[in-house]
């Protein structure tokens, strides 16, 4: 293969206006995100461009989809534990709420996810 010539990641789509972000969302995912795939538009012709864009976006959506995926069957949207030690010598587990909403506001602000997930 060539050097000038890279391969196109399956969750970049050409259209004739330029590349798309689509990823599937898993099938145990799409009730909680109300959709059955991410998609945004990269807005850009440029192939390369397009590719790293596209990267990015994917790594949040799979961070975002193993996030749910650790809690999906207790339905609890707000995933990450943090593990603290009480005065009494017992071991108490929250969820770290604002860590699971900063990793959400990132995917809104990308325009990856809608507000009202």
């Amino acid at each position: 293969m060539p050097a000038s010539r890279c391969s196109v990641p399956s969750y970049l789509l050409s259209t004739s206006q330029g590349f798309f972000f689509r990823m599937r969302v898993p099938k145990d995912l799409q009730p909680v995100l109300k959709k059955r795939e991410l998609k945004k538009a990269i807005r850009t012709t440029n192939l390369v461009v397009a590719t790293r864009q596209a990267v990015v976006y994917a790594a949040k959506a799979i961070e975002l989809f193993d996030s749910l995926q650790e809690v999906s069957l207790s339905d609890i949207l707000f995933t990450t534990m943090v593990v603290a030690q009480k005065s009494d010598g017992s071991t108490e587990f929250k969820l770290d709420h604002a860590r699971r909403k900063e990793e959400l506001r990132d995917l809104i602000d990308l325009g990856i996810v809608k507000r009202g997930y």
